[in-house]
């Protein structure tokens, strides 16, 4: 949910700087998107700083606001990206005004021209929407980059004899047509809504090929008739229509009567109990006696031509499987313009598809409330590869959007609800195996147990009480590196011991993209499975502990709330608020605790997930907020602790795994090369690249003795087992707070060799020494095999010790005490049992 930002001293300059040089990494595109698609109104600091480092955001939305200039250069795309997040989030009060006030602004400084062609189209729609139509017509006159089809809509809406006083209907009527195929479209009568006075005429095709329309229907009202009518216009005439009414109450027999009465090719089947639209087309395709099978919703109107212009490709194509359309969305009164959003989205209820080869392979939609007609046609080509849909570039379909729309409330400009974002990452493993040949995609009726885990939100008996969990693990669980590495762990060792477990997905600023990402795909299987559950933001769910690991996540989410609520918090420094000279501030303590607080309603206890991230916080918490003790990573034992005998070769081998980042290299070639030698005698193995690295030593390719595979090539274990000595060295500057690397070097019985830093986090597990003394470090052992196993076996014995999931039990048991009684984890050193299944969301 959208809120208020906290105070500005929450966001110093230097962390939006840094935050900013993060963004100039990612593509152009991807703090704006990142800002629209987690809601988040925080944002709007970063995007000021971006566009004019002189001012604060309050200062640029007052001199935009009064008309007046402000000090220093401006970034013009910049200021148009805060523009448009700020107009179309519209969280607050006077928000769209402090927006076009902010694109004036923009279109001052740097002209028209230089306004990107996306922010002069959302710009010109902002002013027509909110009713100064006369400088919307004017913005169409002064932008001339504005995307075609954007500038098309404006045309038509500002003709709309229905909206704009004295405008002409002619013109509107034609413009609308220009945007359609022939034939024409018109209106009838005068005494409904526009949108239910459509009319056109095709000449008939009466080629004998039956085609099955499905309109599913729910409460329906007189927009039934007009999609029905529209079906039955068609140019296409050997069709039947199966109006299935999902459950309506007695009092909608009239209007489905009279749907029935309209042709005989329409039958109404009634269902006895509301199911959702999927049921009811799953229904339908059980007695469809079309060659080939379409949806069409039941408040939407279609061209006289789209069965025709679908089902043409099917007939001269045998291996084509399915065909799809686009659709405008319209009002009813036929305004098209909606600010920042599609108005010509892919309409996936319009996919048709060879009724019996399609369901033979794939069986039934799913049977959930909402969002499984873009799964379905996302598994047709799954299964018959993309090259078996086709994708017609018409608009065939006008679809209608009232206020009662089914989807309305999921989806604002750059943003739809999470439930859908969850369902849409839940399947595509799925669909990737599907796509190998591992997966059959035949679904059954509301099969069990079901391929993928679908949100309570969509499924056809929602929750009516809060999910109680005992633990929920808070992170960004898009990327695959080492906080989720470590959470995977954690659940492990929880679900083996019998504990409840929940995973609550929240997006970074730190990996900001331009798209919308899938979860990692370890946590979504979990997911998937019924391993854990899933939580959204929206959800309603209690739970003993929060874990929230990664503190970055935080930093720009004030001023949210959630339905969330824990009975404790910690969050997990897994990272330092920056690196050990002040560069690259990741986050504010003190406000990572109060937007916690905000969020989930409960004051959170700091764990540092080791020394060098405890001495950092120190000074920056008050004491009574940052636990005593640590929560380092851990690893699971028996899987990974696997006794060493000798060396690997002949030669030394060394080497290290990490992503490639200059964060994890030496700060120069000398320091490098002294620790990964250029050396014949010395076999040095890299995984996760070396063009930092390879910076270092002037560009170019690797030492010829160096092996470099790219990152996970290997199983990080099978990487492990190849080497004798792990040698990590990263920058100086770099404060580490545990090193999850280490601990995989640790446990596979590699001899570690690390800066001296690192002994208060694993102590005498690993060797501390000067980069210039590796070399003898590894001679020393490579003379005296004993001395080198031996600390092979000490490496192992420590992990056993304080890193196991016996070690990370002990140490989240007391944070599941109280006040409600935990659940009896065990005493042993290793895990027990099974994981036990929570539901899936």
């Amino acid at each position: 949910m959208y809120g208020l930002p906290v105070r500005s001293d929450a966001y110093p300059p230097q962390l939006l700087d840094d935050y900013l040089a993060v963004s100039r990494r990612r593509h152009p595109t991807a703090l704006y998107a990142t800002a629209l698609r987690t809601g988040s109104v925080a944002a709007r600091r970063l995007l000021a700083r971006a566009a004019n480092p002189s001012t604060t955001l309050e200062e640029l939305i007052r001199a935009a606001t009064a008309g007046e200039d402000v000090p220093g250069p401006v970034d013009v795309a910049a200021l148009a990206d805060l523009a448009g997040v700020v107009a179309l989030q519209n969280a607050r009060p006077g928000d769209v005004a402090d927006g076009l006030a902010l694109y004036d602004l923009a279109s001052r400084r740097g002209g028209p021209a230089r306004i990107p062609s996306r922010h002069q189209g959302i710009h010109a729609q902002l002013v027509y929407r909110y009713g100064d139509h006369a400088s919307a017509a004017r913005l169409l006159r002064t932008y001339r980059s504005m995307p075609a089809f954007v500038r098309s809509t404006l045309e038509l809406d500002l003709a709309n004899p229905f909206t704009v006083p004295g405008a002409d209907a002619q013109t509107w009527l034609a413009r609308l047509n220009a945007l359609l195929p022939a034939p024409s479209v018109g209106l009838t009568g005068e005494d409904a809504a526009p949108f239910d006075r459509l009319t056109a005429t095709a000449a008939p095709n009466d080629t004998a090929r039956l085609i099955t329309v499905v309109v599913s229907a729910y409460h329906p009202g007189t927009g039934l008739l007009t999609s029905v009518r529209s079906l039955l216009a068609q140019s296409w005439r050997h069709l039947e229509i199966l109006v299935v009414d999902d459950g309506s109450p007695a009092e909608y027999d009239a209007v489905l009567a009279e749907c029935d009465a309209l042709d005989e090719r329409v039958t109404v089947i009634r269902l006895p109990h509301n199911g959702g639209t999927y049921t009811a087309r799953n229904t339908a395709l059980d007695v469809a006696r079309g060659e080939f099978v379409t949806f069409h919703d039941s408040d939407d109107w279609a061209h006289p031509l789209r069965l025709e212009t679908q089902v043409t490709p099917l007939l001269r194509q045998p291996r084509l499987m399915a065909t799809v359309s686009h659709a405008l969305t319209v009002s009813d009164e036929l305004v098209v313009t909606k600010p920042g959003r599609s108005i010509k989205p892919l309409c996936t209820p319009s996919t048709m598809f060879r009724k019996e080869e399609v369901t033979a392979r794939l069986g039934y939609f799913d049977s959930i409330r909402k969002a499984a007609d873009t799964e379905y046609l996302r598994r047709i080509t799954a299964v018959f590869g993309g090259e078996s849909l086709w994708k017609s570039g018409q608009i065939l379909t006008l679809m209608r959007q009232g206020a009662d729309s089914l989807s309305r409330a999921e989806f604002r400009a750059g943003w739809k609800h999470p439930a859908r974002e969850a369902y849409q990452s839940a399947y595509q493993p799925w669909h990737h195996d599907i796509r190998t040949g591992i997966a059959d995609p035949h679904l059954k009726v509301d099969a069990e147990p079901r391929p993928f885990a679908v949100p309570g939100r969509f499924a056809k008996r929602r929750p009516q009480e809060p999910q109680r969990y005992d633990v929920v693990l808070a992170c960004d669980w898009r990327p695959f590196g080492g906080p989720q590495k470590s959470m995977l762990e954690e659940i492990a060792a929880l679900t083996g011991a019998g504990v409840k477990v929940a995973v609550l997905h929240l997006e970074s600023f730190r990996h900001m993209t331009e798209l919308q990402k899938p979860l990692c795909r370890p946590i979504q299987e979990l997911i998937n499975s019924g391993t854990v559950g899933q939580v959204l933001p929206t959800d309603e769910v209690e739970t003993r502990l929060l874990v929230l690991r990664y503190p970055p996540v935080l930093q720009f989410r004030a001023g949210e709330t959630t339905a969330i609520r824990p009975e404790r918090m910690v969050i997990l420094a897994n990272q330092a608020p920056s690196e050990m000279d002040g560069s690259d501030l990741r986050y504010v303590p003190s406000a990572c605790t109060e937007i916690a607080r905000e969020l989930f309603g409960v004051a959170p206890v700091w764990y540092p997930q080791g020394p060098a991230a405890r001495a950092a916080l120190v000074p920056l918490l008050p004491p009574e907020d940052l636990a005593s003790d640590d929560m380092p990573g851990i690893i699971d034992v028996n899987r990974s602790v696997i006794p060493r005998h000798g060396f690997r070769s002949e030669l030394p081998v060394v080497g290290r795994h990490s992503r490639d980042d200059w964060t994890k290299w030496p700060a120069d070639a000398e320091t490098l090369l002294r620790v990964y030698p250029d050396s014949p005698d010395v076999d040095v193995r890299i995984m996760g690249g070396a063009k930092s690295a390879g910076a270092l030593l002037g560009g170019g390719e690797p030492p010829a003795n160096w092996l470099v595979y790219r990152r996970d090539e290997l199983q990080v274990d099978n990487f492990l087992r190849q080497l004798d000595f792990y040698v990590y060295f990263p920058h100086p500057n770099m404060i580490e707070a545990f090193g999850r690397a280490i601990l995989e070097a640790l446990a596979a019985g590699c001899v570690t060799i690390l800066p001296r830093h690192f002994e208060a986090v694993f102590g005498d597990a690993a060797i501390y020494c000067e980069p210039a003394e590796v070399a003898a470090v590894v001679a020393e052992h490579r003379a005296d095999p004993s001395r080198f196993l031996a600390q092979s076996r000490l490496a192992q014995q420590r992990v056993r010790e304080r890193f196991s999931h016996q070690s990370y039990l002990d140490l989240i048991r007391p944070l599941l005490t109280a006040p409600a009684v935990a659940p009896a984890l065990p005493q042993d050193s290793a895990p027990v049992g099974t994981a036990t299944a929570a539901p899936p969301g």
